[in-house]
């Protein structure tokens, strides 16, 4: 009968049914879904008393630990890898005619926009994510990192045409780290990182 009630035990986890105060997770996605620590040990007890936990009860109560010590973690990532730095007529400080800027605003979005696809095809956009830029320069001339990431607006904004961010206001991107190497070559390396909330 304890057997019995084992296995039922178990069939209601996977329909996602209640049992014993323990809810459904899908720990596929990485995402815990109002799931909190007292109600994962108890679906520990509920299984089997003598049995240690089960890997994904593991990892369950590992993700709530960090989610209470404000731990977010990431999922999805993409890294693109541009032969050349931001274009110099996006520069905040570039005199340049606005149709000028306009051509280069719109070579930027698509060029960052096919390299994206090759990698991300037709997968759903990261609806909040964090970004990250590497710019590799030839000289040792110092750069203004506000001008760079301003220059680089374009390519958020191709990353949005091409499906791998949902928007880029606060709400769903945050700015990480900008750094700006000497190299023998000139790039740009852009990386996106899906951030999951994990609820509380």
């Amino acid at each position: 009968m304890r057997r019995v009630g084992s296995l039922i035990g178990i069939l209601h986890l996977l329909m996602g049914l209640k049992y014993n105060g323990a809810r459904e997770v899908d720990l596929k996605k990485k995402v815990i879904v109002k799931f909190n620590r007292e109600e994962a040990l108890a679906c520990t007890i509920a299984l089997d008393k003598e049995k240690k936990p089960y890997k994904w009860q593991q990892d369950a109560l590992a993700k709530l630990d960090k989610a209470r010590n404000g731990i977010s973690e990431t999922a999805r990532s993409i890294r693109i890898e541009i032969d050349h730095l931001p274009f110099r007529e996006l520069n905040p400080n570039s005199r340049e005619h606005w149709a000028v800027k306009a051509r280069a605003v719109r070579a930027s979005r698509e060029e960052i926009g096919w390299l994206a696809k090759v990698q991300w095809h037709d997968d759903k956009p990261m609806v909040k994510a964090r970004i990250s830029y590497q710019f590799h320069t030839k000289d040792k001339r110092h750069r203004d990192m506000d001008n760079l990431l301003s220059s680089a607006k374009a390519w958020q904004d191709g990353l949005i045409d091409a499906g791998v961010i949902f928007y880029d206001d606060s709400q769903h991107l945050e700015i990480g780290q900008c750094n700006v190497m000497q190299g023998d070559t000139e790039q740009s390396i852009v990386i996106v990182d899906e951030i999951l909330e994990i609820l509380r």
